[in-house]
């Protein structure tokens, strides 16, 4: 018997110092985001400086800007041994956009991160944001969940 349970990592690869505790607010903001729990499968959060979000909106999106956040979900049917880890997605979130939008929206670097961490972790999971119905619909389940989380 093992425990299913997914995994929630944070890599922080933008040069900005995260605080440990900063660290588990943002993990566990995904968490709460994340409705599958019966899966035994490990999501990824890096935070990454303008220059590559920017490569990898050009590479994969085709887009030539740097953006808040970018996932890529990974093949969901790929076996795997009882106890280990299967990769669900990557959550690629611009530490320097999130420190711009913070200034504009008059909150912290921290909350902002929260914020994105849950919108990054709802596109996983198959919500978008291109559409404006889609866009209200994905903003209010994030506000849902954020009501729902306490630190």
């Amino acid at each position: 018997m093992y425990s299913i349970k997914t995994t929630i990592a944070l890599f922080n690869k933008s040069g900005f110092k995260i605080s440990p505790k900063d660290i588990a607010a943002i993990i566990k903001a995904a968490r709460a985001a994340f409705s599958l729990k019966t899966r035994n499968d490990e999501i990824n959060i890096i935070l990454v400086k303008d220059a590559e979000i920017k490569r990898l909106n050009k590479k994969f999106l085709k887009k030539d800007r740097a953006t808040d956040v970018i996932t890529f979900n990974y093949p969901h049917d790929t076996p795997c041994a009882p106890g280990e880890k299967r990769p669900y997605g990557d959550v690629y979130i611009c530490a320097d956009q999130a420190k711009r939008q913070a200034k504009a929206y008059g909150m912290s670097l921290l909350s902002e991160l929260i914020i994105l961490a849950v919108h990054g972790t709802l596109h996983l999971q198959g919500y978008e944001d291109y559409k404006t119905r889609d866009r209200v619909r994905m903003s209010l389940k994030t506000v849902q969940i954020l009501k729902k989380l306490t630190f």
